[in-house]
């Protein structure tokens, strides 16, 4: 990025990863580089877009990223999912779990529950567009599943069930974390509930908080 030119008009950047990258270099090294960042593209056309989620950072560093940046907001694609489907029937076919009422965790992001499980015999693609509609709304991750509206029936099934365990191993964690949130530092709250929601490092996460200390 500060190798390019940027000199020509309306240059967009889109810079993904800093999870990653936060893990790697640390958290105060790369806000840090953010900010240098910010410095060489103020005299020139560029817009950098930072994508990032902030459970995954400390406060002090989101505050950081505030004073440099404005959030921008990008349009759920739970909406666009609901629009390609709507014409077949899927957002009118009744599932379980279609009421439920979603507690509030309090890091501001909605409690995951463990829905009921889906049978093979009756399981359709309008049937898991309207999962997967489920998941996203508790803020799950599962774009892992989407490639099975491509597939099918039979293997869209079998792709389902692997994602429905992750969803119960990451439901299961977070309700461990929060009946013991007060003796767990409030960083690992941030990092491994921002984690259960990517349905990311399950197997870590586990061997984290279930195995016994030595």
């Amino acid at each position: 990025i500060k190798n390019f030119k940027h000199k020509s008009k309306d240059n967009l950047i889109i810079f993904e990863g800093l999870e990653m990258l936060k893990d790697i270099y640390g958290e105060g090294e790369l806000i840090s580089h953010i900010y240098q960042l910010s410095d060489i593209i103020a005299n020139h056309k560029t817009t950098i877009i930072l994508c990032l989620n902030s459970l995954a950072f400390s406060q002090q560093s989101v505050a950081k990223l505030k004073l440099i940046s404005k959030p921008f907001i990008l349009q759920d694609r739970e909406e666009d999912l609901t629009a390609q489907y709507v014409s077949e029937g899927a957002i009118d076919t009744p599932l379980p779990g279609d009421k439920i009422e979603l507690e509030m965790g309090g890091d501001g992001n909605p409690r995951l529950v463990l829905l009921a499980k889906l049978p093979r015999i009756g399981f359709t693609k309008n049937i898991l567009v309207k999962r997967i509609l489920q998941w996203r709304r508790m803020g799950l991750d599962v774009s892992e599943i989407e490639p099975a509206l491509s597939y099918s029936d039979d293997k869209a099934y079998e792709l389902y069930k692997i994602v429905e365990e992750k969803v119960r191993v990451a439901v299961d964690l977070d309700r461990f974390i929060h009946q013991n949130i007060d003796s767990i530092p409030a960083a690992d709250v941030a990092t491994d509930i921002f984690r259960l929601r990517q349905l990311t490092g399950l197997d870590d996460l586990e061997k984290k908080y279930y195995s016994s200390p030595d």
